[in-house]
Order: C-alpha cells, then sequence, then structure tokens
C-alpha cells in the first residue's frame, strides 16, 4: 500500500468544487490504460482535490506512475501542470509515463507536453520525441509547410479560374461588341431599304410621267399628220 500524508484541505475549496474534481477525475480514470491500483488511485484522488498533498513511500511502491497518472488528471481537466523534481531522471521517468498514456491523444500530437532543459533519459526523446522542443517545432514546421504547400494549391486553382473566368468575359465583351455591330448593320440596311424603296417610288414615278408624256406627244404627232392631210397645217 502506498502511503499518503495529504495536508489539510484548503478552506478556498468548497465541497462543490470538490465534486466537481471528483467528477472530473473519475471521468479521467476510465479512460486510461493500465489504472492505478486501489492505493495509488486513492492518493491520485486526494491530491486532485486538495491544494496541497505529500505522496512517500518505499521505492518500488509506484510514486513516478502515481505522480504521472495525477498530472494526466489536471491536463484531462483543463489545467495547467508544471512538473519539477531536484533530479532530471525523475521528471523524465514521469514524463515519459504521461506520454504513453497520451501518446494518441491532441495532449501529445499537438506538442501540449514539453520536456523543458536537458533530457537525461534517451528512451524518452526516442520514443516520445514530441515532448522535445525542437521536435515539436519541427513537426509544427511541418504541418505549416504542408498547409502552404496546400494553400498555393489552392491558390492556383484559384488563379486559374480567375483566369478563365477573365477570358469569358472577354469573350463575352466580343460578342456584345458584335451583337452591337450587327444591330448597326441591321438598322443599316432598314435605312438603305427605306432609301431603295423611296428611289423606286421616285422611279415609279418617273416612268409613269415618261409613259404619259409619250402618251401626250403620239397624240401630238397624230394630231399633226391629220392636219397635214386635211390642209389644215397653217403653215
Amino acid at each position: 500500500r502506498l502511503p499518503l500524508a495529504p495536508k489539510e484541505k484548503s478552506p478556498n475549496i468548497g465541497r462543490s468544487r470538490y465534486l466537481m474534481l471528483s467528477k472530473s477525475f473519475n471521468t479521467h480514470r476510465c479512460s486510461t490504460k493500465d489504472p492505478p491500483n486501489k492505493s495509488q488511485e486513492e492518493a491520485i484522488k486526494t491530491a486532485f482535490s486538495k491544494s496541497t498533498s505529500i505522496i512517500w513511500g518505499p521505492p518500488g511502491t509506484g510514486k513516478t506512475k502515481t505522480i504521472a497518472r495525477l498530472v494526466e488528471a489536471h491536463i484531462n481537466a483543463g489545467r495547467r501542470v508544471l512538473l519539477v523534481s531536484h533530479a532530471n531522471t525523475a521528471v523524465d521517468e514521469a514524463l515519459e509515463n504521461i506520454a504513453e498514456h497520451l501518446k494518441t491523444t491532441p495532449f501529445y500530437q499537438e506538442g501540449k507536453l514539453i520536456r523543458l532543459g536537458i533530457c537525461h533519459k534517451k528512451n524518452l526523446e526516442d520514443n516520445y520525441p514530441l515532448v522535445i522542443l525542437d521536435k515539436i517545432a519541427a513537426k509544427l514546421g511541418e504541418s505549416m509547410t504542408s498547409g502552404k504547400s496546400l494553400l498555393l494549391l489552392e491558390r492556383a486553382k484559384i488563379v486559374e479560374i480567375l483566369r478563365n473566368y477573365q477570358s469569358f468575359f472577354d469573350l463575352q465583351s466580343k460578342v456584345d461588341l458584335l451583337f452591337k455591330e450587327i444591330t448597326n448593320l441591321r438598322r443599316s440596311i432598314f435605312d438603305n431599304r427605306e432609301s431603295i424603296k423611296i428611289v423606286n417610288e421616285e422611279i415609279n414615278r418617273f416612268e409613269v410621267s415618261q409613259l404619259k408624256n409619250r402618251e401626250k406627244f403620239s397624240r401630238a404627232l397624230q394630231a399633226g399628220m391629220m392636219q397635214r392631210l386635211f390642209g389644215l397645217d397653217p403653215k
């Protein structure tokens, strides 16, 4: 059994706050692989709901695992956690344990578990690179590069679409211009037809006038011949 020596609950954490924290912890525990044993669970639950707690025990009792689960519980509750120790290896071991249980979650995948300082446990960096700040930055850089490439592709598609639209607008402008020319030609043809009609009417009137004049001339000739025939020529 893991010994516990928690301090008294802080007076500013009321019963409703305690119940809310306990509910958050229970939700977290249900989703955890390799759950803590009963003693470790009690230690985590008590420490999770108090302002200050001390977890102690001899080697091999699972203190590091308990601390890792406690950090995990706080993270799942939406809190920020600063994990410190007098020994770098202790921090590495606890963080390795946390990363193992959260490696499929956004907490690890998005680089929210960060090992500050020098990592002394090589397995941590090899097995869980996304806790190392440089590796997180590199992955984010890859994501940004990939996102930039996708944006550039989308931009190229949009530019091509705009070019097609521009070509369409250019063609539409030409079509509109042709329609205007056709309209003008039709108007000109109509005007020419009217002019031709007027000219034809003038020609018809002229022909009628000519015909009348010919008839008059013919009658005049016939009248002159008759006068000469009957000696009526005044000359």
